[in-house]
């Protein structure tokens, strides 16, 4: 018989049980929450000071969703007791290539966005992005995975960004 667990109270051993039991979801329930709920994500925004300017970096994504559109950088949460920070880092080295420190972190607000696509999905799908941003130094090595490409740095909002890539930028104080 399996033991009762007393989930107000579990053990750091029960939780990490738990977590590895839900690493991977399985596609239909998967579908299930594309379709009814909402996919948690740390979006980061590359912050640097060039010249006395301060600059913001995105990249065009190359898979969907936003194929093609400059993006802020970002993955699904998974089931964890982390906090939001680990998966900024998680973020920056998967998809940067480096890791940040705590202090080069700044939490900046949430904001929903409705996704156009996903690959095996047929209907767009809704996203909570928990939105950072992360500050780059000169010498800080940026390697890009492959599902984004050219890195480009800006002192403003471009009309031709995505609306929600706008509202993050406008909640991190960049202007048009």
């Amino acid at each position: 018989m399996e033991e009762k667990i007393d989930w107000y109270h579990p053990t750091p051993e029960q939780i990490a049980a738990e977590v590895n039991r839900r690493k991977f979801a399985p596609e239909e329930p998967y579908k299930a929450i594309l379709e009814y709920g909402v996919v948690s994500s740390p979006d980061t925004i590359l912050v640097r000071s060039y010249g006395g300017v301060v600059q913001f970096g995105l990249a065009r994504r190359t898979a969907v969703p936003w194929k093609g559109e400059f993006c802020l950088f970002g993955r699904e949460i998974k089931p964890s007791c982390e906090e939001l920070s680990y998966w900024v880092k998680l973020t920056c080295q998967k998809e940067l290539g480096f890791e940040p420190a705590d202090e080069d972190i700044a939490f900046i607000g949430h904001q929903m966005v409705l996704n156009p696509e996903r690959t095996g999905y047929p209907h767009p799908w809704w996203s909570l992005w928990h939105i950072h941003t992360v500050f780059v130094y000169e010498d800080t090595p940026i390697k890009l995975r492959d599902d984004n490409s050219d890195l480009q740095w800006f002192s403003c909002i471009q009309p031709n960004f995505i609306e929600p890539v706008k509202k993050a930028l406008r909640m991190a104080g960049f202007s048009e």
